[in-house]
């Protein structure tokens, strides 16, 4: 199927098409008990999953991701393969034995369900928001992407090694919330991911910000001190614990009336799209 800019989802409703049927073949087979036709048509199906996977992992979830978390489609592509790989080990147990294990059935019914709840949720919810939210360029940025990741993963002799992820991590730091400031303005950046950042800002007692305004909503949090939150119009005191979400585009400054501290949280209203050539 030709990966059409405007209709690049086509190319996985259609894998969408072939997973239902060889669940449906997959589901015969069981209930007549052909254990090798089924582990034949199993490992198939198993194998084009995790390309599917791959591929929407690698194209169309990084950029959708602008508009929608993916995240949680990544956890459901988990937990689907968590039990296809329980619906695999009891297939090998069944033609180990030469017959049915009374597991086998209901992990494969559930193993269905999954997939079928999964591919709705895709169809009635990611895909249309795809054709509706993604700008031209990006949808051919996915379209490109589509293409090259199904090519790399035909040429994968092993597609279970396309969904190995590298564990989560954590980092752990220490900052000085409560101290004196040592500088006039002091401001260190504590986090920063593709659309968030977070921010600690120190000031010293009859210090302040210029005024000035970002591109980014901010949530303002003072942890320590007192304040005053400035617009051209207002003198707002905040105390600690006092917090202010600002859209974009809000002209502000802060000025200290004692040592303070300040925790400012930053959101793209549309996140960084690097547009690639």
């Amino acid at each position: 199927m030709p990966l059409l800019q405007d209709h690049f989802c086509q190319v996985l409703l259609a894998d969408h098409r072939q997973t239902e049927s060889a669940l449906a073949s997959l589901k015969t087979l069981l209930e007549a008990e052909q254990l090798e036709k089924a582990d034949e048509t199993f490992i198939s199906l198993k194998n084009e999953l995790y390309r599917h996977f791959f591929c929407e992992e690698h194209a169309l979830f990084p950029v959708l991701s602008q508009y929608r978390t993916m995240v949680l489609m990544e956890v459901e592509h988990d937990d689907l393969l968590e039990t296809q790989q329980a619906f695999e080990e009891s297939l090998k147990t069944s033609l180990e034995s030469g017959k049915v294990v009374n597991n086998l059935n209901p992990l494969f019914l559930k193993w269905e369900e999954q997939l079928r709840c999964h591919i709705d949720e895709e169809e009635k919810g990611i895909f249309p928001l795809a054709q509706s939210a993604l700008e031209p360029e990006e949808k051919a940025l996915v379209a490109r992407k589509l293409h090259e990741t199904s090519l790399l993963a035909s040429q994968t002799a092993e597609p279970t090694n396309l969904l190995k992820r590298p564990s989560p991590t954590f980092k752990r730091h220490q900052t000085d919330l409560f101290c004196s400031p040592n500088k006039p303005i002091q401001y260190q950046k504590l986090f920063e991911a593709d659309h968030a950042s977070l921010h600690h800002v120190q000031l010293q007692a009859g210090q302040s910000l210029k005024y000035h305004w970002s591109p980014e909503s901010q949530c303002l949090i003072v942890l320590s001190g007192d304040v005053l939150f400035l617009t051209p119009e207002q003198e707002i005191p905040l105390t600690p614990g006092e917090q202010v979400t600002l859209e974009p585009r809000f002209c502000f400054s802060i000025k200290a009336q004692t040592d303070s501290h300040l925790l400012i949280s930053k959101v793209w209203p549309h996140p960084h799209f690097i547009r690639t050539p």
